[in-house]
C-alpha cells in the first residue's frame, strides 16, 4: 500500500500534491525526495490539520512519481469534492487512471454535497452522473453507487487500455461557480490548442 497526502499527519504518508505528481514509465520505480522530510521544509507551504500547524514533510519524504499501471486498486476519499475546478478533478482522474492495472479499481468517497443543488435550486441532481460520463470516457466503467449516511461511495473498473486521445470532460460539484468554470474551461480550451 503506498498512501499520500497533501499534509501528511504520519510518518509512513507521503506528502504529495495529485495534481502535480508525475507519472513514469510502467515497471519504473517510485521516486522520493528524500531530502523533503522532517526538519527540512525549505520551500514548502505550511499545512494545518485539526487547527494545529503541521510540518508538511513530517510524513515518509515528498513524492514526486509513481510509475504508471503499477497499482491494483486506487482510494480517493474526501478529496475530489475540495478540488476548486471541475477540470482539476478530471485530470485527478485521468492520473488515477494512468496509474491502475487492467483490470483496476478506483474508489471514490465524496460528501452529499457533491449533488446537493444549491439554495437557489440552480442545479438539479446531476453531478454524479457528469462525473460518471467523464470516468466512462476515460476508460472507467460504473460498478457500485452506495448513498451512505453522509457520503457517496462510488466504484469503477478500468475497461481496457486508456483511450490514446482521451476526451476530458468536467466533474462539477453543485457548489461550483458556474460562471467562474465557463471562463476557465474556455482559458483551458485555448491554451490546449496552442
Amino acid at each position: 500500500m503506498t498512501a499520500l497526502d497533501l499534509c501528511p499527519g504520519h510518518p509512513s504518508v507521503f506528502q504529495s500534491d495529485f495534481l502535480k505528481l508525475q507519472i513514469g514509465p510502467r515497471g519504473g520505480q517510485i521516486q522520493v525526495d528524500d531530502t523533503a522530510t522532517a526538519g527540512n521544509t525549505g520551500g514548502s507551504t505550511a499545512c494545518t490539520a485539526g487547527g494545529a500547524d503541521v510540518d508538511p514533510h513530517q510524513g515518509a519524504g515528498r513524492l514526486v512519481s509513481l510509475p504508471g499501471g503499477s497499482f491494483d486498486a486506487l482510494v480517493f476519499s474526501l478529496v475530489l469534492s475540495y478540488l476548486p475546478h471541475p477540470m482539476q478533478r478530471t485530470q485527478m482522474m485521468l492520473k488515477a487512471r494512468q496509474l491502475l492495472t487492467e483490470p483496476g479499481l478506483l474508489l471514490l468517497v465524496t460528501p452529499h454535497s457533491t449533488d446537493s443543488a444549491p439554495a437557489n435550486g440552480a442545479r438539479g441532481v446531476q453531478q454524479l452522473g457528469e462525473w460518471r460520463a467523464a470516468l466512462e470516457a476515460l476508460g472507467f466503467a460504473q460498478v457500485r453507487h452506495e448513498k451512505l449516511h453522509s457520503s457517496h461511495a462510488l466504484c469503477f473498473r478500468t475497461i481496457g487500455p486508456l483511450p490514446e486521445n482521451p476526451t476530458l470532460l468536467p466533474m462539477p460539484i453543485a457548489f461550483d461557480d458556474q460562471r467562474e468554470i465557463i471562463l476557465r474551461v474556455k482559458a483551458d480550451e485555448e491554451s490546449q490548442e496552442r
